[in-house]
């Protein structure tokens, strides 16, 4: 949904998070918004189109440490994982 994503990086700006490094390279914005697309084809379900928050909550909790795809939620320095977990406090904040 692309309303959603497009909502997602405005949160993330928001919150402090950078699209760009000083260097102009690619940053957390950028990286939280692709990891949620690649947990969305490893899922075959997209993150985006979802609206259960605790179907969410449920991704998050097996990507995290102890969780069923725990190896998944550490790729990249657990930036998978993190990405989750911003998109769940995201989708908190719009259904609130």
């Amino acid at each position: 949904m692309k309303k959603r994503k497009e909502n997602f990086r405005e949160y993330l700006i928001d919150k402090g998070y950078k699209e760009t490094t000083p260097s102009g390279n690619t940053s957390t914005v950028y990286e939280y918004i692709t990891r949620i697309d690649y947990i969305s084809r490893v899922y075959k379900k997209d993150i985006y189109f979802m609206n259960d928050i605790y179907e969410l909550k449920k991704i998050k909790q097996e990507l995290d440490r102890g969780g069923i795809n725990e190896d998944l939620g550490n790729k990249s320095a657990r930036t998978v994982y993190n990405a989750m977990a911003r998109y769940c406090e995201y989708f908190t904040s719009e259904i609130n």
